[in-house]
């Protein structure tokens, strides 16, 4: 939940903003919320998960995304 703090300390202080989170989970409302006036953008790389988030929240901004890097690559980058 660090990583949420961090992330919400500094959207307290510059929302409304362009902000981009890589994933869609469970927390979507949260950083629209605290992005609020903002463009919170999402990427996600299962379409099935953005059309059944997208099912829920039809406003969500998500698209689909597809990266060639894989964790497994980490270490030669």
């Amino acid at each position: 939940m660090k990583e949420v703090s961090v992330s919400a300390a500094v959207l307290s202080q510059k929302s409304p903003c362009n902000f981009l989170v890589f994933g869609l989970g469970f927390d979507n409302l949260i950083w629209t919320a605290l992005n609020h006036g903002g463009r919170t953008i999402f990427l996600e790389e299962d379409n099935s998960w953005i059309d059944q988030i997208k099912q829920k929240l039809p406003g969500l901004e998500a698209y689909h995304v597809e990266y060639d890097t894989k964790l497994r690559n980490g270490t030669i980058l």
